[in-house]
């Protein structure tokens, strides 16, 4: 559980291996796609991924892994060759036919357009997510309480801001406008203290102590390994 600066990163980047997995493993159409033109242009996001999912892409066995909202880049397919794997994701930066292509080269049905509330609940070694919550999902805790139980392990990369910021939204579902404030490590702490016991080497101190962000916009990413409750 820590942190990501920039100390992290200059180290990672001596061989940062996800863009060498971007060399090898893309095809020409993978390069229009947004989370594929984010790896490449943004050092932090290459390290992050690296941490999230480097050692899948390593080794001779297979995981039934679960990725929410993890995007669509040339290593997705990979994951979905060499794992048990499912993609959970709303397809925002990415149109279905996109995704369809990516079914067909794949030769594996993997991806579910669709909010993961609404996954059927089956059993995982590893379930990710990558930058969703809590500023683009704020359902952190029902996301824990749902998933917990029903994986070995679990990863996430946790955004938030300490300085306050908000968004003006429109739903989808109704006429009207909501303004959204993103969440402060005092409220990410507040939700993950209450599973410090599933947490791997828990250190809650870091929310006190903030580092300076890799990011433009200051955000601030916590790396968040837990220990779930499934055993098979």
């Amino acid at each position: 559980m820590y942190l990501v600066d920039q100390n992290k990163i200059s180290h990672y980047l001596v061989d940062d291996n996800v863009s060498s997995w971007l060399d090898k493993y893309s095809v020409a159409s993978d390069e229009d796609l947004v989370c594929q033109r984010w790896l490449r242009q943004t050092p932090a996001k290459r390290f992050i991924f690296n941490e999230m999912y480097g050692d899948l892409f390593i080794g001779d066995y297979s995981l039934r892994v679960l990725d929410v909202g993890g995007g669509l880049t040339g290593m997705t397919r990979v994951l979905s060759t060499r794992h048990n794997y499912i993609l959970a994701d709303l397809l925002a930066h990415d149109d279905p036919s996109t995704a369809q292509a990516m079914r067909k080269q794949a030769k594996s049905d993997f991806i579910r357009a669709q909010d993961w509330a609404t996954l059927e609940v089956a059993h995982y070694d590893l379930v990710i997510a990558n930058d969703i919550f809590p500023n683009v999902d704020q359902r952190l805790e029902i996301f824990l309480e749902r998933f917990l139980p029903c994986t070995k392990r679990m990863r996430l990369s946790l955004t938030y801001y300490d300085k306050p910021r908000f968004y003006m939204t429109r739903r989808i579902d109704a006429d009207e406008m909501l303004c959204m404030l993103a969440w402060n490590g005092e409220h990410v702490a507040s939700v993950l203290k209450k599973y410090t016991a599933k947490i791997i080497d828990a250190n809650f101190e870091i929310f006190l102590r903030p580092v300076q962000s890799v990011y433009p916009n200051a955000r601030q990413v916590c790396l968040v390994d837990f220990i779930g409750g499934f055993a098979g």
